[in-house]
């Protein structure tokens, strides 16, 4: 080999090494200098909006939206009118890392508008809106008139409507005779006749939909997809998304490449398309339903569902497993509003103790299993459920007695067991009906679980938390 050969390899040699080593030093400033760009351009974000953060990325607004400009750091767009947002990867040679937050009301109510849920978008990302731009229109009871579960004179009247009582409109049937409607804070919802309704404005603007179609806000159901292990630098988290519900807002509903999720907490959310989608809980607790299958998953670990061609979930959840906590520490908090810290790695096997004193039991959502009348799930909510206080006594963890101290007494023929650390169970009968309660202590002041009522062919399938009364 010639000397000018060599020194030209060399030379190659050099370049390359040096210019790896400067995008390996520009890796960290691009992403700080991206956080702290995200954070003062994105501070006016609200409810349903999305905001531009950092270049680069592209959004797609839905048919129909003239009124759309989401171009450039600090831009503000409305979600309902997004149809889909591609973010780029984290590229040191370019200077780019896309970034986005979102402000999403999911099930949260209108009444409280200053909460939101707070997604923060990084990286290699693409989020596809599975809500429509649907249009709502303002509607009011001309006299007293019952809302039922479904759209026909027969269906199970669910709520009595007081003569001026206000109501949003959000879909109507095909036979334009009925309207869904729920009120401004979702706690009433159902079908009524348009009959006994002055409705303000034009009925042909609202969506045709099914009497057993979810209700969901604009992102509270998407599809995405995210690069995997694509962090070029240990300052730089791998391409995702953090969600983080608000503070004392109970469950969070959501619907993420066609599972099930609930959340109390903050969690970070990646997919790929024929791989799977990981849910890790890095603070409070969340669960994922997929396949007839629910999880819980406990801060400080994830679970993983398996997804199609088409980002959609084609199997049962795996989990909850410990995460790796070392692997989480470039996620962005600084984006989320409260302040949070990364749990450490779920140990099944430690024991947890649950603080004594009152605790108030909750029912967080309610779902129809196999066998129940169409309709069963709009019928009976989690709004039917008042909270009630339990006492968690000094010592052992007792769920018969902590179930006692409710008022509601179990059965001296229950079945309670204990199955792995942290797991409480119950079997017993109670009106003819089957009941499989199940407890998972999370933190010393969270416990989650699950009730299953079966009966008359019917089984009701009911997600339940207990947290520390303050």
């Amino acid at each position: 080999m010639s000397f000018l050969h060599r020194l030209s390899l060399s030379i190659i040699a050099f370049l390359f090494i040096s210019v790896a080593a400067v995008n390996a030093a520009d890796c960290p400033d691009i992403v700080k200098t991206a956080l702290n760009a995200t954070d003062s351009a994105c501070s006016a974000v609200g409810r349903n909006q999305a905001c531009y953060g950092n270049i680069s990325l592209t959004a797609e607004p839905q048919a129909g939206i003239v009124a759309f400009n989401f171009t450039k750091p600090g831009d503000l767009a409305d979600i309902v009118g997004m149809k889909q947002l591609v973010l780029s990867p984290l590229d040191a040679k370019a200077d780019t890392w896309g970034v986005a937050l979102m402000k999403v009301q999911a099930n949260l109510p209108d009444t409280l508008p200053g909460q939101n849920v707070s997604f923060v978008l990084f990286g290699d990302v693409q989020i596809d809106n599975a809500v429509g731009a649907a249009a709502t229109l303002d509607v009011s009871a001309k006299q007293s008139a019952n809302l039922r579960e479904q759209p026909s004179k027969t269906g199970k009247v669910v709520f009595a409507l007081k003569s001026g009582m206000a109501l949003v409109a959000d879909g109507i049937s095909d036979d334009g005779a009925w309207l869904r409607v729920h009120s401004a804070d979702s706690t009433v919802q159902g079908w009524v006749s348009t009959t006994v309704l002055t409705v303000t404005g034009d009925l042909k603007t609202l969506a045709v939909v099914k009497s057993d179609a979810p209700r969901y806000s604009p992102m509270q159901a998407f599809y995405f997809k995210s690069g995997l292990n694509d962090a070029p630098c240990s300052q730089a988290p791998d391409s995702g998304i953090l969600i983080q519900t608000p503070q004392g807002a109970g469950k969070i509903s959501l619907n993420v490449d066609g599972a099930d999720i609930t959340l109390g907490s903050t969690a970070y959310f990646q997919a790929q398309a024929s791989g799977e989608m990981t849910l890790s809980v890095v603070e409070g607790q969340g669960t994922v339903t997929a396949g007839g299958k629910t999880v819980i998953v406990p801060a400080g670990s994830r679970a993983r569902v398996p997804l199609d061609a088409n980002l959609t979930a084609n199997g049962t959840p795996v989990g909850p497993e410990p995460y790796d906590a070392a692997s989480l520490g470039a996620l962005p908090l600084k984006l989320v509003p409260q302040t949070i810290a990364i749990a450490p790695a779920y140990d099944p096997n430690a024991a947890i103790i649950p603080t004594p004193g009152k605790w108030l039991f909750s029912v967080n959502s309610v779902t129809a299993g196999k066998g129940c009348p169409s309709g069963m799930e709009q019928f009976i909510t989690a709004a039917m459920f008042p909270k009630n206080t339990l006492t968690i006594p000094d010592g052992p963890f007792d769920l018969k007695q902590i179930f006692d101290s409710s008022g509601s007494r179990m059965p001296a023929s229950a079945v309670v067991t204990h199955p792995q650390p942290n797991e409480y169970d119950a079997d017993f009968s109670d009106s003819g009906s089957k009941v499989h309660f199940v407890l998972n202590i999370t933190s010393p002041g969270a416990i989650g679980g699950t009730l299953s009522v079966e009966g008359q062919g019917c089984q009701l399938n009911l997600d339940v938390s207990m947290t520390l009364s303050a």
